[in-house]
């Protein structure tokens, strides 16, 4: 029997201890998430962490190093983000120089505007299940120096 999950990416993408976020709006208010997507068979992690943050944010990234997993389970969150098995990895990126972030011609449906949030003021609606986590996982970053490898 097989077990399906999705694997998502997400991209943490710091500028003077500000984190970028997109923003959405729908018939439930408005609410934050990071940019990325999910894999698609026969893409790597990195690669496909690249293709939605240029599709997101109309920039290119260096990917760095993997920060945090998480993992959500429907059966345990009471299918809150619904019935798919969810792996989600985050990691560090870096703009490439002279990128600015701004709404695609074509944004995801929903995506109302790019936001940076200072990293010890991020809104309580970003990745609800994760908030915590990724929180303390910025904070404890010695120096802040976050990004350190460049490919």
């Amino acid at each position: 029997m097989a077990f399906p999950v999705r694997v998502g990416v997400k991209a943490l993408i710091i500028q003077d201890d500000q984190l970028l976020l997109v923003r959405y709006e729908n018939r439930k208010g408005i609410h934050y998430n990071l940019p990325g997507g999910g894999v698609r068979r026969g893409e790597s992690v990195r690669k496909c962490l690249k293709r939605e943050v240029f599709e997101e944010t109309n920039c290119k990234v260096d990917v760095g190093r993997l920060l945090l997993v998480g993992e959500y389970d429907p059966k345990k969150h009471r299918k809150f983000y619904g019935k798919i098995h969810k792996l989600t990895l985050f990691f560090l990126c870096e703009l490439k120089d002279g990128c600015q972030p701004s709404l695609p011609p074509k944004p995801d449906r929903n995506q109302t505007d790019l936001e940076w949030f200072p990293l010890d003021a991020l809104p309580d609606s970003l990745y609800p299940m994760y908030h915590n986590l990724l929180r303390e996982a910025l904070r404890s970053e010695p120096g802040r120096k976050i990004f350190t490898t460049k490919k």
